[in-house]
């Protein structure tokens, strides 16, 4: 055992097991312990990895009333998170707030995922008083590198300010814990180690990198479910944004010498689970292991008018409307049932391309795995 491990470290350890046995019999049982809630589609940001922002704002956005409705049905299933998410969250200011209060007194943890580009002195006070667990903050680059990706001149600068405002307004305080959120793409694989450096000396409590993944446009053919096709956020633009052989390589090397610089500071933490898993081949195709779908069992997905998605990125195929039913009547109803069977029958073509089941798909043994790794990385040998 880790020599610096105590009760702590023991306890959280016991904690992950006892969470990945009931993972495992939630997903036979289908069980919902998730939500990610899509407050609007709306977005400040134009990404290059990302095209949400395409879907605009549609009138029939779900009021605050409605949200928390929908948190009144579900908290006495057990959930266990709720991630409030967009589009950019912030847009919806008059739902957010009231609503992470409300999720709160349940006792439920809720994140929230933002480009940080709304984040005034106000608004960090806010989210800092308000009963947030975490706070996700999308940063692909320093200064222009950041601007290329998320296709706003000057978008970077009102990250840094946002930044700023959270940290100062925190103070001393130890929530929200603060997560810096990188996607890797061919757009910033030779720049995003900079990150690493802005998001340790601006305050911020961990860094996280990600692969950006896509949904090439022939597999989202090939995944029709009573003749509809799947229109998920994670599709090409223009061209590709996965990277090249040589670029993978450098990816990986990338991330090898962060993890040595983070070796050496304190109560940082750094986390690549899902490019730590990927060998040289699936970065540069793109393509994933199949393997059973958790994500499709556990995680309610719930877009800005009420749908219920069999998966946020199967967002067009609608498991019902929480405006005008139960949730009892549509978790597990016949439409549930038949996209589980066919993603469990390998149907679904766009499955193989998931980069979300490479972070929230992994069997249990290799969960445990990733947890021994993790667990190294922050406690040492």
């Amino acid at each position: 055992m880790p020599k610096r491990w105590g009760l702590a470290q023991i306890k959280s350890g016991w904690e992950t097991l006892s969470r990945l046995a009931k993972r495992e019999i939630n997903y036979y049982r289908t069980r919902p312990t998730n939500l990610v809630a899509f407050l609007t589609y709306g977005c400040t940001s134009h990404c290059r990895t990302c095209t949400i922002w395409n879907k605009g704002r549609l009138p029939g956005e779900l009021s605050l009333k409605e949200w928390k409705n929908l948190v009144d049905q579900i908290a006495p299933l057990n959930i266990v998170n709720v991630e409030l998410f967009g589009g950019e969250a912030l847009l919806r200011p008059e739902v957010l707030f009231d609503l992470i209060e409300h999720i709160s007194s349940y006792g439920i943890q809720k994140d929230v995922v933002t480009n940080c580009s709304l984040i005034d002195q106000a608004t960090a006070e806010k989210l800092v008083e308000s009963s947030l667990d975490k706070i996700y903050i999308s940063v692909d680059g320093v200064g222009a590198n950041h601007d290329r990706v998320r296709g706003v001149p000057g978008f970077f600068d009102k990250v840094k300010s946002g930044v700023e405002y959270l940290v100062k307004s925190r103070g001393s305080k130890k929530t929200p814990i603060l997560i810096c959120n990188c996607t890797i793409s061919k757009w910033n694989v030779h720049s995003f180690d900079e990150v690493f450096d802005f998001a340790y000396g601006s305050g911020f409590d961990e860094v996280h990198f990600e692969y950006a993944g896509e949904f090439p446009p022939g597999s989202l053919e090939k995944s029709k479910i009573d003749g509809l096709i799947p229109s998920p956020h994670y599709v090409w633009q223009d061209s590709s944004i996965l990277v090249s052989s040589e670029e993978a390589e450098i990816l990986k090397q990338k991330i090898k010498q962060i993890k040595e610089k983070a070796k050496k500071i304190d109560k940082f933490h750094v986390s690549a689970k899902n490019i730590d898993v990927l060998d040289i081949k699936s970065l540069k195709n793109g393509i994933f292991p199949h393997k059973r779908c958790y994500v499709c069992r556990y995680l309610i997905s719930i877009d800005p008018y009420g749908n219920v998605m069999g998966c946020p990125f199967f967002s067009n195929y609608f498991l019902g409307n929480i405006k005008t039913e139960k949730f009892s009547s549509i978790w597990n109803n016949a439409k549930h049932r038949k996209f589980i069977r066919m993603q469990a029958q390998g149907k679904l073509e766009m499955c193989r391309y998931c980069i979300i089941s490479v972070e929230r798909n992994p069997t249990f043994w290799e969960s445990i795995a990733k947890a021994y790794m993790s667990f190294r990385s922050r406690y040492g040998e």
